[in-house]
């Protein structure tokens, strides 16, 4: 999980994981809990790539900057965070963070299971070898 991300205009963000027969398991626990359940499964199930903007209005960063500028940006705001407290910024992290880890934790033993089960899938099988093979896939209906 992360705590403030910068994005580069021509940033690109997607879970492309369903289009080669893969689930997007482990990613999807840290998703769900950034962006919620329905944004979530739009990305998940639909493998779409997203522009920063959209990034920006879902919530998976929270600026966007050309890439001339994004270096400056990050200084920036890491200068701001070292005008504060560091025993308070540890603590103000453990608090929001506090709010979601034993579920965080609990989500990511069970997607962990769900990634290495859902590789015996045939799909998952089929997808993997037609892109090593740069070819579409041929998926058992």
């Amino acid at each position: 999980m992360y705590d403030l991300a910068i994005a580069c205009t021509d940033a690109r963000f997607g879970y492309p994981e369903v289009k080669i027969g893969f689930v997007a398991a482990i990613v999807s626990v840290f998703l769900y809990h950034t962006v919620g359940i329905r944004k979530s499964l739009e990305l998940i199930l639909t493998g779409k790539i997203i522009n920063a903007e959209m990034a920006l209005n879902l919530g998976l960063v929270h600026r966007i900057e050309r890439k001339e500028t994004l270096f400056t940006a990050a200084e920036e705001l890491t200068k701001i965070l070292k005008q504060n407290s560091p025993e308070a910024i540890k603590l103000s992290k453990q608090l929001v963070h506090g709010y979601i880890i034993d579920d965080l934790k609990k989500m990511l033993e069970s997607a962990c299971k769900f990634n290495a089960d859902s590789r015996q899938n045939p799909d998952f099988k089929e997808g993997l070898l037609s892109f090593l093979e740069k070819r579409s896939p041929i998926w058992n209906k």
